[in-house]
């Protein structure tokens, strides 16, 4: 017993029509179905239209569309994880573009793809399609010089789709062209528009593939052979006609009238025959109901597919575009990627289910670092400081080149850290000095400010500046100088040093500068002075003037700063976010490179960096130091 399986697929045909090679040009119309499933599957059957024309005849004329049609091939087939929409139009593109480039003559390519029910078309050089459907003809795409269109869709029963050079459709009205497919006859069609072209002068540019889209039914075939000894000669049933009840009667009046008991023996073949035929037409009614339920479904899998390929290949578009753009435009090309990512999560939450949407999902998770700059990060533990001095408590970091220090307020404590190996010692003691606001590090010397002056700290404690200040100041360590701001006051000096020596306090800020510092949070020294306020604004200084500057590119904005680090070594200036759980690195010019999140970092009270470590360190309010790995460089 063999049963077929019923299929309602379209029947794809096709006629390839060219004119005769000449002045005028040369053509050729391809058609190709590859036999790898996986190249099947992901790009479908190709059909192209491809036309030279360079004022002569000949063979360089053959060679060049040879090549062109190997070329094209190449860049369709090429590459399967782009989709197939956007592979068959980038193929046109690019091939338009070198052999127009390289033969300096017109090139003209239109090309179609099917694949899995969906219609892709692409042209170019003056190329065009159009499609008949419903005894109306109507324009797809028509392309202009160098520009390729390109569009997508899913073709109706009895649909013809027409894919021609422009010559084509100067020689064809759309009159013409509805006259000639009426009816639906491809061999009426071939004849029409072939004995046309063929008898026109200068047609070697003249070229269409005419493409319809049918479909079919073919239901279940039973081939069965019982043979009955004695009186009763075999009989074969071949098939069951729609109406399965009136098949059964015929079957039963056809062995009521030519079969004839003469032994209750045979009654038992009789019975068993009827029973067999009864059995073989609930079976066929039951499969009948199966493939009727396999259509219904694998139209309601098409018109879902069709309610979201459009937004799924616009989003693989931008995906791929975002890709292109990371050096030369990073605005727009993570822009593109956040619309990718949008659009994706939005197919996700719809429960749109496809392979397609499956892979790009894994794509956006795997390139978030490199096209976003964001990155989902685990801190390691650095240094637990309580283990480096009892109960020490970490109030302020500051670093320089490849050391940083740590103060501790209360207990009157500096460590200072190398930090490639993390080596480390105590450089300032509760016995060394009566108190201590502020810390300050470069070069491997370390500043303390205390009440009554600034000292620099290590085996002993050297007071290297006298008290002429307000209360509320801050000191920085940069190029052998001490600068301090005083945010009372709005000022910011510098005492210039000379070996282990510094001169007298000087006004860093020009003349006439005035600014408001009573919204202070943070500040750090690259030869320009850094100032981050508590309304997340970031003033750079340059030479005592304040210089324009503006965070650009970053998503969401900083509501609030926690600090900022930067030196002369560093490429990038950092800024910890506590509210957002983040640090984010920007370019000097303020344009945004990436950021750090994790949990942890809402606990961190200040960073310093080392792009030669690649680290990022933080401390936390449990006075540990630790480290995130750098991705950005």
């Amino acid at each position: 017993m063999k049963y077929i399986e019923a299929s309602m697929d379209f029947n794809v045909a096709s006629v390839k029509i060219t004119g005769n090679p000449d002045t005028g040009g040369w053509t050729q119309v391809h058609d190709f179905k590859p036999d790898d499933t996986e190249k099947l599957k992901v790009r479908g059957h190709l059909f192209a239209v491809i036309a030279t024309s360079d004022g002569e005849s000949g063979m360089r004329n053959v060679a060049a569309g040879r090549e062109i049609l190997a070329r094209l091939h190449e860049e369709y087939f090429g590459n399967l994880k782009t989709s197939a929409f956007y592979a068959l139009k980038d193929a046109v593109e690019k091939v338009t573009s070198e052999f127009k480039a390289s033969l300096n003559e017109n090139i003209e390519i239109a090309a179609a793809a099917f694949v899995e029910g969906v219609l892709y078309t692409a042209c170019g050089g003056g190329t065009q399609a159009e499609v008949y459907r419903n005894n109306m003809v109507a324009k797809i795409l028509i392309s202009k010089g160098d520009e390729v269109v390109s569009a997508s869709g899913y073709p109706q029963e009895k649909d013809i789709f027409l894919l021609g050079t422009s010559s084509f459709f100067k020689v064809f009205t759309d009159g013409i062209i509805k006259a000639n497919l009426e009816g639906g006859s491809l061999e009426k069609a071939n004849e029409s528009f072939a004995g046309t072209i063929h008898s026109l002068p200068d047609s070697g540019n003249c070229a269409v593939v005419i493409i319809s889209f049918t479909k079919s039914v073919t239901l279940p075939v039973l081939e069965t052979e019982e043979r009955i000894s004695n009186q009763i000669s075999s009989t074969k049933f071949t098939s069951l006609k729609p109406q399965i009840v009136d098949a059964l009667n015929k079957f039963r009046n056809r062995f009521s009238k030519n079969v004839y008991v003469k032994r209750e023996e045979f009654d038992t073949g009789r019975e068993h025959n009827r029973k067999t035929v009864f059995s073989v037409g609930i079976i066929l009614l039951i499969l009948l109901f199966v493939s009727i339920g396999f259509g219904i479904k694998q139209k309601k899998d098409k018109d879902l597919k069709a309610s979201y390929i459009e937004k799924l290949n616009q989003a693989s578009h931008n995906f791929e575009e975002s890709q292109k753009l990371i050096t030369l435009d990073p605005i727009r090309s993570r822009e593109l990627f956040a619309d990718t990512r949008s659009i994706v999560n939005e197919l996700i939450s719809k429960g749109i289910k496809d392979e397609n949407l499956v892979s790009l999902k894994a794509k956006i998770a795997e390139s978030e670092g490199s096209i976003l700059g964001e990155y989902k990060i685990t801190p390691q533990l650095y240094l637990d400081l309580a283990l480096l001095s009892n109960s020490f408590k970490g109030d302020k970091m500051v670093s320089s080149s490849e050391d940083l220090a740590v103060l501790d307020i209360n207990a009157r404590k500096v460590v200072e850290i190398v930090i490639e190996s993390k080596k480390s010692k105590v450089v300032l003691g509760p016995d060394m000095i009566k108190d201590v606001k502020d810390l300050a590090i470069y070069s491997n010397r370390v500043f303390v400010l205390s009440s009554d002056g600034v000292y620099e700290v290590g085996d002993k404690a050297n007071k290297i500046i006298s008290n002429d200040w307000g209360e509320n100041v801050l000191i920085y360590a940069y190029a052998a100088n001490i600068y301090m701001l005083d945010i009372t006051n709005n000022k910011i000096y510098r005492f210039s040093g000379a070996g282990t020596t510094f001169g007298s306090k000087q006004n860093w800020l020009g003349l006439g500068e005035n600014y408001d510092f009573a919204d202070f949070k943070s500040w750090t020294i690259d030869g320009s002075i850094w100032i981050a306020s508590n309304n997340a604004q970031i003033k750079r200084f340059v030479q005592g003037v304040r210089d324009s500057f503006e965070i650009k590119g970053l998503s969401p904005s900083i509501n609030a700063i926690n600090a900022i680090y930067t030196n002369e070594e560093l490429e990038y200036l950092y800024i910890l976010d506590s509210e957002n759980s983040r640090v984010v690195a920007i370019d000097k010019e303020g344009e945004f490179k990436a950021q750090y999140s994790d949990p942890m970092l809402k606990n961190a009270k200040t960073i310093i960096t080392s792009e030669k470590e690649k680290k990022i360190i933080f401390l936390t309010d449990d006075s540990k130091l630790y480290s995130i790995e750098m991705k950005h460089l």
